[in-house]
């Protein structure tokens, strides 16, 4: 989820979904913690 030159853009769209859906997974567990 870092900033990436638009160059390399394309290349990194699938690692930046892969990241975006940890921090997703991450915070949906966090939550679930906290709800416990």
């Amino acid at each position: 989820c870092k900033y990436r030159p638009m160059s390399h853009l394309v290349l990194f769209v699938k690692l930046d979904q892969e990241c975006w859906m940890k921090k997703k997974v991450a915070h949906f567990l966090q939550e679930i913690k906290e709800f416990l």
